[in-house]
């Protein structure tokens, strides 16, 4: 009866123990994932206007370039050509 109730631990080990490990195991790789996404997530949506903002400056800043000159698109003043 020893190797039957031996073979009985291993069949319950294999089929029963092994496959709820690895399903806790998935789980907390996957909630782990999902944590992180959503903080990033969160952090993308926070600094979506502040991002959109520097983007239109950025533009704007283009545009003035290219209606006044490239001979005025120094901020400091101190542009040599002009």
């Amino acid at each position: 009866m020893g190797a039957v109730d031996r073979l009985a631990r291993i069949a319950v080990k294999r089929l029963v123990v092994r496959p709820a490990l690895l399903t806790l195991w998935v789980g907390r790789v996957i909630g782990g994932k999902l944590r992180r996404a959503s903080r990033y997530g969160a952090r993308w949506t926070a600094t979506l206007p502040a991002r959109i903002v520097r983007r239109l400056r950025r533009a704007r800043y283009y545009v003035a370039v290219r209606i006044r000159g490239e001979a005025h698109a120094g901020a400091d003043g101190n542009d040599t050509h002009g």
